[in-house]
């Protein structure tokens, strides 16, 4: 956690002072189609979301030397995605999630080549990119008819290396690897209560996995100060460590009666004797989104 917050205060105190040396300024709007898989041990699909995201995106870029320039990036997006799961039992499950979440992220790169064409001042360069961002969105799975919904807060730091190719100041190509340097996700179960005392249960944190992904973008300039962009992008998280379910006043939540799917019928707050402790983890989750975004510089 402490690592979180340096790394926002750092992120928050470069966006307030950056606009003292911009160069040029870009704003965006763009759609993406969002997907979340959740898999249980054996690899099998447990969770199937997917559906189109909405954003809303600023950046700006100035040129540090002759060979080194620095971008930073703002986005908010927010969509509305089907949810294909079932219940612990087994049971096929249909509902909704929401998403709310922002992204901030500030890049460095260093120009290493540069072809100029003889008959023009265009050229080609190529640029070796790293940089860091910080993401943190709100997930939160509907209620049903037959199951109660709830909601989670992602934070994950990442750090980027990769290649920028820029071809006649019209087209540019990015790639490279994604890591995030951790995964944070707290569960909001405070709305749920045991069965013997209707005491509220605690909200938890969980620790996914982080792993090494891929990104990848093209921008094609459409006319003078407008550009069109493709981009994927993704996550990986493995399955996360196990912890306790705690009441609200710090006690462990018991399973009293386990059914012959070895599900838990019922959460109670006080230990008979043969209970026990109920424990939660977050399996492992894909997250990928392909989208499309229209720039308009300043």
């Amino acid at each position: 956690m402490r690592k979180i917050v340096k790394l926002a205060a750092y992120l928050t105190i470069l966006l307030f002072s950056y606009p003292l040396y911009a160069e040029e300024w870009q704003s965006a709007l763009g759609v993406e189609l969002f997907s979340w898989h959740e898999y249980d041990l054996s690899g099998r699909e447990m969770v199937h979301e997917m559906g189109p995201r909405l954003f809303v995106e600023f950046e700006s870029a100035a040129d540090r030397s002759k060979r080194f320039n620095h971008s930073f990036r703002g986005r908010l997006y927010s969509g509305f995605v089907k949810y294909d799961g079932e219940t612990q039992g087994g049971v096929p499950l249909t509902s909704h999630s929401i998403y709310a979440g922002f992204v901030v992220e500030s890049m460095l790169n260093y120009r290493v080549s540069t072809v100029v064409k003889e008959r023009r001042s265009e050229g080609q360069a190529w640029y070796l990119s790293a940089g860091l961002g910080y993401e943190g969105w709100l997930r939160g799975i509907q209620d049903t008819a037959s199951a109660s919904g709830y909601s989670e807060i992602y934070q994950v730091p990442y750090s980027k290396l990769g290649i920028l190719y820029e071809a006649n100041h019209r087209t540019q190509l990015q790639f490279g690897a994604k890591l995030p340097l951790m995964v944070s996700e707290r569960i909001l179960f405070s709305r749920f209560v045991t069965d013997d005392t209707g005491e509220h249960f605690s909200d938890f944190n969980l620790e996914p996995q982080a792993n090494l992904t891929l990104y990848a973008s093209l921008d094609y300039q459409l006319a003078n100060r407008m550009d069109i962009s493709l981009y994927y992008d993704r996550y990986l998280f493995g399955a996360s460590p196990n912890v306790s379910l705690l009441t609200a006043s710090g006690n462990p939540v018991y399973c009293l009666d386990v059914d012959s799917n070895g599900i838990c019928e019922a959460h109670n707050a006080i230990n008979s004797g043969a209970d026990s402790v109920v424990v939660a983890h977050q399996p492992k989750s894909h997250l990928q989104t392909i989208g499309v975004r229209f720039n308009f510089s300043y």
